[in-house]
Parts: C-alpha cells; structure tokens; sequence
C-alpha cells in the first residue's frame, strides 16, 4: 500500500513539474519581437548634394521611439555596416544614385528601409533658394519691431467696433523668392515652388515638407490665420538642380475697443464677451508665446451713487471647455499701466505656457463688472504675439 501512494505521489509530483515547464516556455506573456518595428529616416540636405560633401542621416522617427533601438545604416546598398546610432554622417565620392538602408533592431526582430539618393558631380551648377523676409519698422503701438530672416506679420484693429468683439481676422502674406540666384550667369532659374507650412502633409503623400502649394517667383498668400508657419522655398535652375529654403512667417495681432458699455451684475452678470483663438500646437509648430490684455474703466461714471464706491471692473479669461484660467480680481489697480486721472487700469498676461496647460483652442476674454451700476466709456487692447 505504501509503494502505490509512494508511485502515485511522484506520478503528481512530475505532472505539475510539467505543467509548470510548460507555461514557463510557451506563456502568453512572453515578449514578442514587434510588427510595430518601423525604419523611417530622411537626411539633410535633401535636395543638390555635390559628391565630397557631407550628408547627415537621421532615423530618430523610427518606431518605437522608447529607446530600445538600435540602428544600423548601409550608405551604399552592398549589405555591410557602414555606421551605427540614430544619426551618422557621410559623403559620396563620385556622383551618382545609391541606395541607403536603414535597419533598426530592438532585440528581438529587425526592420529595415530602403531609399534612394542622388549625388550630383561636384562641377554641377547649383542654384540657391532665398524665401526673402518682411520687417516693418514698428509694431503697431509704434515700438520698434523685431528684424531678422522671417517674415513679421502685423494686424493693427485699433478702432474696433463694439459688436465686432473678437480677434478671428486674416491676412495676406507677400512671399517673395526673388533673391534666389541660379548659380552662374549662364543660368537661369525655371521653377519656384512654395510649401506653406512644412509640419502640414496637404498633399497628403506621407511627407510634410515636399508639398507644392504654390508656384511663382513671388506669391500673394491670402487668408492667413494669426499664427506662426514655416514656410519652405524649392527653386531649380535650366539644369534641373534645385535647392531649399525655410523661413518663418510670424502674424501677430492687436486689437483696441473704446468707448464700451458694460452692464451692471444684474444685467447679464455684468460680462461683456470677446472671442479670441489661440494656438499652442506642438505637432504643427504653432506656438503662441502670449498674450496681453489691458482694461481701463472710470474710477466713477455718471450714474455712480454716493456711497456705493468705486466702480470695480475685472479681466477672466475661459478655455474652450469654459473652464475660468485666470483673471485680474486679486490684482493691484494701476500696475504696469497708466490710466490717466479719473480712471483705473489693470493688466493680465497669459503665456505659452498657460494657454498650453489648458489647452489651446477658442477662449473667451470677459470684461464683468463687479457692481450694479452700468460701466461706460471703458477701453479694452487684446494683443496676440507669436514671435
């Protein structure tokens, strides 16, 4: 009787060895080499690359992007390893099309990509790409502007009506790509083509920054939004050779209303409504850096009463889920602004990071009146800066 038990319980024992064997090697948590592997990568430049010159590959938009890749780089396409990390530097010695892969490895599988580059001689004739740039003298308080290569942008509203209350207002941006020279006198340029914002894929081919959205040596570009754009510049000479230009395009915007009525708390909650859109777009590269807003009101109007004190307006501000951001009630009158005698003033400043924290959209800009008597005569300037 003992040996049978004795026989039954090593039976049982090897049984569960077996069982646990076997979920150790074919558990359903074991790691799997990914399908989500993915090589992508561009270099710089991207367009006229002379041979001897120097290229710089960058796979850094490779997927995943949690930093358990390796990367391996084949300049030429004859299967050997010609560099490692996620960016590397080369150059050809002779012109002509080779083929660059890209294999990147997290472990357990590998996935590579295949392009192509063309490597022009290094007697071609190159052309180079100037966007051109637009710098006023003054903003539009009179100050001077900034200066550089972008294209700064001012939409001055200083005589805004009352029931025009919001900053939603368009442009035209003049782009002009006439400094651009087609390498020798011997050459003249054939095309110029303009992508109106390189974080944007409008045509829709997988590439942001290869899009034709307009053509011209010089191009009126309507209906521009208060923002910031890179815009790029292709052009090509007679021999076909192109090169690129980036630039930035900064619109800013200032808006001034005189002469409001706001109603006291018992009207409307005292609130006078203005609309406004900010952008704080990572994807995009559309970055609000802030905006400033400045109220001024009389201290006393004429249907003031003895004994009810000073009229108290304030500033809130709302996010496009109506959710209040901040607002001027605990601010000192008078700071950082000048109302003149018989008035007060106050002033708020919501920053990039602010608007990015409760994220951008349509907000709302409120005047409220913290009294029952109505409010008149009281001036309000929303500016909107991007650069």
């Amino acid at each position: 009787m003992k040996t049978y038990s004795g026989l039954l319980a090593t039976l049982f024992s090897l049984l569960m060895f077996s069982s646990a064997l076997s979920g150790c090697i074919f558990s359903d948590d074991s790691p799997e080499s990914g399908s989500d592997l993915e090589a992508i990568f561009n270099w710089t430049p991207t367009t006229s690359i002379q041979a001897g010159s120097d290229v710089t590959f960058n796979g850094s938009a490779s997927l995943p992007q949690d930093g358990s890749l390796t990367y391996r780089w084949d300049f030429n396409g004859d299967e050997s390893n010609d560099a490692s990390g996620q960016e590397a530097t080369t150059s050809y010695a002779s012109e002509g099309t080779y083929q660059v892969i890209l294999t990147v490895t997290d472990g357990l599988g590998e996935a590579s990509s295949t392009k192509e580059i063309i490597i022009l001689a290094k007697t071609a004739v190159l052309p180079s790409a100037d966007a051109g740039s637009e710098n006023p003298d003054s903003d539009c308080q009179g100050n001077e502007a900034s200066s550089g290569n972008f294209y700064l942008i001012y939409i001055c509203q200083p005589e805004k009506s009352s029931s025009d209350r919001n900053t939603r207002v368009t442009t035209t941006v003049n782009l002009d790509g006439s400094a651009s020279d087609p390498g020798s006198t011997n050459h003249y340029m054939t095309d110029w083509v303009w992508d109106l914002n390189t974080n944007i894929d409008s045509d829709g081919n997988g590439i942001e920054d290869d899009d034709a959205d307009a053509e011209g040596e010089t191009y009126e570009w309507k209906d521009v939004d208060i923002g910031e754009y890179e815009v790029q510049l292709t052009v090509s000479n007679n021999e076909g050779h192109s090169a690129q230009q980036q630039v930035m395009v900064h619109v800013q915007y200032k808006g001034d209303w005189d002469e409001l009525h706001v109603n006291g708390n018992q009207t409307d909650n005292g609130e006078l409504v203005f609309e406004t859109t900010l952008h704080y777009d990572r994807d995009t590269n559309n970055k609000i850096k802030r905006v400033d807003i400045l109220l001024i009101y009389p201290t006393k109007d004429d249907d003031w009463v003895v004994g009810s004190g000073d009229n108290v307006l304030d500033i809130h501000m709302f996010n496009e889920t109506g959710e209040e951001v901040v607002n001027t009630t605990a601010m000192e009158r008078g700071q950082g602004c000048n109302a003149g005698e018989d008035y007060q003033c106050v002033t708020l400043q919501a920053t990039s990071y602010v608007i990015d924290s409760y994220e951008d959209g349509d907000w709302e800009i409120k005047i409220i009146n913290g009294k029952a008597t109505d409010a008149d005569d009281v001036s309000l300037s929303i500016e909107i800066q991007y650069k």
